[in-house]
């Protein structure tokens, strides 16, 4: 979860991503059925009490039963919170970075703070370093991209070093980089601003090398010129965005990865005529990237079509005699990285280090973790309680695969091995991996950002051949520690609880409540490699669907139910929730609160309590989940989430959740009400 506050709905989006089952009473030692629990007293109060809607039946809506009053009064916009809080550790660990005394943290301030960089002078910068000659030939294109892969730049078609599903670094070629920015635009369907943003990036890089030029134009007529070549460069960074992002699920599982062939021509273009001859296709790009035989090429349908499109792009270029479009694109894709770090349009406005930082942390989070490890240590210090109620949940799940009448017991035996085998990664680790990064002292901003951009694919070209499993501090190369996130890496059956998450307000060691409450974000976490999708990946985190036959039809027909429930809900006034673009995160929602919910009566009980006492604090655990996803999102939020975003709205995490939990009926006497769900429908998974 990126700090930077676009919208709000972002801090929620990355934010936890479980299933399981139990009840207020614990039955284990007694087959006898016991009486339930009770409903509240008339006169019962709660430490939120002040947040509360008491006009709000819990049945209706239970997040305005808890926080009703809170909403009314909050402005919109309100992180709320776990959110608030959030950002308040986020910003200590920024102020550490930017005050520190470690060499390389003030070279970086020094040019955030450079107030003679001008956007102009950046952008030419930019362009001397990457040497772009404009092309005259599909293979001058493939020459051109292929001097900007070491530089770290990757337009039209990349071939890095990177981790693969096979648990290997290695050599992939596969679709080019695309800038968030953009991407976000197109996931957004917003043709209007993606046009407007490349429009931007090519003005800028126009400004800067042809100022007069546009100078002498009449201004409506370069608007028209520059919107017509922007226009032609959405189209590919769609083509990209349709065979990456925009895939269905089941084409992304795994990549089509197949063993590149062994070359039988030379891996160098040998003449002139050969160099003529070589376009967007295989054996061309192979050639060209002088690809070895134990690298990889992505053999799927999706990429093999880009690769066409482009072919059919160069004819068109061919047959005009005019490669301006892609001599655009090969410039404007750097630039559309590196557009946050140019300085600000107006001399006047005030420099944007928060920019500057945010963008640092995003593109070398190993550079900014080796920053900010002390401040990120010293954060976490809810490290070992967290540890040891992630071991007692999987505990608790262990014990409930033994009672699952759905699953069979080949698959049984499958899930329990995969939950043996998983991972935790609880705070800052000890170890990162080790790179030393230089900057060089004359440098400005952007040359800072691709110094740093070559640097690191240098590092990952390093770690070629290396294995997953050789490399337990990978995280640190590719994940910011100084987020409010916690994530399950579905490739390496392993999940992290980043620092800012494990400060003492946010998971206060010593409060049973809120402590509990925040742990159903670990039990979330858990039960990812359990959800629909974690299903397909085994113990080692390789693509290996586990579930039998039989077991996968009945877990489809319980998510199938799980949708139906979700899909009565409202992502926002007036527009229906998407169960299924929801489903895994809300499965891991429900699981989440199901194994935390389990350990919280388990301590509740080891502290002696009991009846209407016990009760009491089962409510309370309820109303402080509420807490756990207090925030005031506006509609134009609600809206971007509901299009863009993978989880529910936090209304709904909790609203969702708790009417699948026969005991929330009796603890607050739910009998009926628009949330109110059948005891014969509510699912029950893991």
């Amino acid at each position: 979860m990126t700090m930077k506050k676009n919208s709000l709905w972002m801090m929620t989006a990355i934010l936890f991503c479980g299933l399981m089952v139990t009840a207020c009473v614990d039955n284990t030692d007694n087959p006898v059925q016991p009486q339930g629990p009770s409903g509240p007293a008339a006169n019962e109060t709660y430490e939120n009490e002040a947040w509360m809607d008491r006009n709000t039946k819990p049945g209706d809506n239970f997040y305005e039963f808890a926080l009703g009053t809170w909403l009314q009064t909050a402005p919109e916009g309100d992180q709320g919170y776990v959110f608030g809080e959030g950002e308040k550790f986020t910003n200590e660990v920024r102020q550490y970075v930017l005050t520190s005394s470690d060499p390389k943290a003030q070279h970086l301030v020094r040019n955030f703070n450079d107030r003679k960089r001008t956007r102009g002078s950046e952008v030419e910068a930019m362009l001397k370093v990457l040497n772009i000659q404009k092309p005259n030939s599909a293979a001058d294109v493939l020459s051109e991209i292929n001097k900007m892969r070491d530089k770290g730049y990757f337009p039209l078609v990349s071939s890095k070093t990177d981790l693969l599903a096979n648990h290997e670094f290695n050599i992939l070629v596969t679709y080019g980089n695309m800038s968030p920015t953009l991407q976000r635009h197109l996931a957004l369907k917003e043709k209007d601003k993606a046009v407007e943003f490349i429009s931007d990036v090519l003005t800028e890089i126009d400004l800067a090398t042809n100022l007069d030029a546009i100078a002498a134009m009449d201004p409506t007529a370069y608007v028209s010129a520059v919107t017509a070549r922007a226009e032609n460069i959405y189209k590919i960074e769609s083509a990209i965005y349709a065979g990456t992002s925009g895939q269905p699920q089941e084409l992304k599982k795994v990549p089509g990865l197949a063993p590149v062939l062994e070359m039988k021509t030379t891996s160098q273009i040998a003449s002139r005529r050969a160099g003529e001859a070589a376009n967007f296709n295989e054996a061309s790009i192979k050639a060209v990237f002088n690809i070895d035989e134990k690298s990889y090429f992505d053999d799927s349908d999706a990429f093999k079509d880009y690769l066409k499109y482009l072919r059919d792009v160069v004819a068109t270029c061919e047959q005009a005699k005019d490669y301006q479009l892609f001599y655009d694109y090969l410039r404007y894709q750097p630039l559309s990285l590196l557009m946050n770090y140019l300085p600000p349009v107006k001399t006047t406005d005030a420099t944007p280090v928060n920019t500057y930082y945010a963008q640092l942390t995003n593109d070398f989070p190993l550079l900014m973790n080796q920053l900010a490890k002390d401040k990120l240590k010293e954060l976490s210090v809810g490290a070992e309680t967290c540890k040891k109620m992630m071991e007692d949940m999987r505990t608790i799940f262990r014990q409930r695969l033994q009672t699952l009448d759905w699953l069979s017991d080949a698959g049984r035996a499958k899930a329990q091995n995969k939950l043996d085998h998983m991972t935790f990664g609880i705070g800052f680790p000890n170890k990162m991996v080790n790179k030393e990064y230089t900057l060089k002292d004359d440098n400005t901003l952007i040359l800072d950002a691709m110094e740093l951009a070559a640097q690191n694919v240098a590092l990952n070209n390093s770690l070629r051949f290396q294995k997953i499993e050789d490399l337990p501090d990978y995280h640190t190369l590719t994940t910011w520690y100084g987020q409010v996130n916690a994530y399950y890496d579905s490739s390496a059956n392993s999940l992290m609880i980043l620092p800012v998450f494990l400060t003492n307000s946010i998971f206060p060691v010593n409060e049973e409540y809120m402590r509990n409450a925040t742990s159903m974000v670990f039990g979330h976490e858990i039960t990812h490699g359990f959800d629909s999708n974690g299903v397909y990946y085994d113990e080692q985190g390789l693509y290996n669907p586990w579930l039998l036959p039989d077991d996968k039809l009945k877990l489809e027909a319980k998510q199938e139910q799980l949708i139906e429930l979700y899909n009565r809900l409202e992502a926002y006034p007036g527009q229906k929730a998407n169960g299924t673009k929801t489903l895994a995160e809300n499965m891991a929602d429900y699981g989440g609160i199901e194994l935390s919910y389990a350990l919280f009566k388990q301590d509740m009980k080891a502290k002696g309590l009991s009846g209407a006492e016990f009760d009491h604090a089962c409510r309370e655990y309820f109303l402080h989940l509420a807490k756990l996803w207090q925030i005031k999102l506006t509609l134009e939020d609600l809206k971007e989430q509901y299009l863009n975003d993978s989880h529910s709205r936090n209304t709904n995490r909790v609203n969702g959740i708790v009417t699948l939990m026969d005991e929330w009926y009796q603890l607050f006497d739910v009998k009926d009400g628009k949330l109110f769900v059948e005891p014969e429908k509510r699912v029950k998974i893991w």
